[in-house]
Parts: structure tokens; sequence; C-alpha cells
């Protein structure tokens, strides 16, 4: 078999890839330019079968709608370098900032 055909067998959807996260799972989005938006759409699309996810990213440059307050309780955001995004990290609810240097 070639590499494409092989390759083609393991590809799948969003939906059936964030299928996999179940309540009290942790997950890990990729940094920067790197970050799979189309998966973090479809994990936030099945927030309401989730609960007490986990989600930990080094560095958001563009939205982190799973730290939204109508996630709570289903998302809970683990942030390094990001605090500026997230406005006030101190009040209840906000997503841990992990400062490091």
């Amino acid at each position: 078999m070639i590499w494409h055909e092989l390759y083609r067998q393991k590809t799948t959807t969003a939906e059936t890839a964030v299928s996999l996260v179940l309540p009290g799972h942790t997950v890990y989005i990729h940094p920067g330019c790197a970050t799979p938006t189309t998966l973090v759409k479809a994990l936030l699309a099945r927030s309401e079968h989730l609960r007490d996810v986990e989600i930990i990213q080094m560095l958001t440059l563009g939205s982190a709608d799973y730290a939204r307050p109508e996630y709570e309780g289903r998302f809970r955001a683990m942030h390094c370098l990001s605090a500026l995004i997230f406005g006030r990290p101190w009040l209840p609810g906000a997503p841990t900032i992990l400062p490091f240097s």
C-alpha cells in the first residue's frame, strides 16, 4: 500500500476526533499559528456532553472561547503567557495563569 492510502485511512472529521474527549480529560491545544481551530470549534459544539475538561495552552494568540463564562464547569482553562487575553485573571471563574520565567 502506498503512503497516501495509509494516510487517508487514518484521517477523520473534527467531530469524530473530539468525540474521544470525555468528562475529566485534559486537552492540550498547540499554541500560536498551529492552533487547531477546527478541533477547538468542534470541542465547543460538544460542550453540552462534557464536564470538568481541563484545557492547557501555552500561548493564546487568538480566541479562547472555551474560557468564556457560559462554559464554566465544562472547561477549565490553564494558560501560560496569556494573561492579557483574559483581562482580569484574578476574578472568580477566570482561567488559571501559570507564570514562569
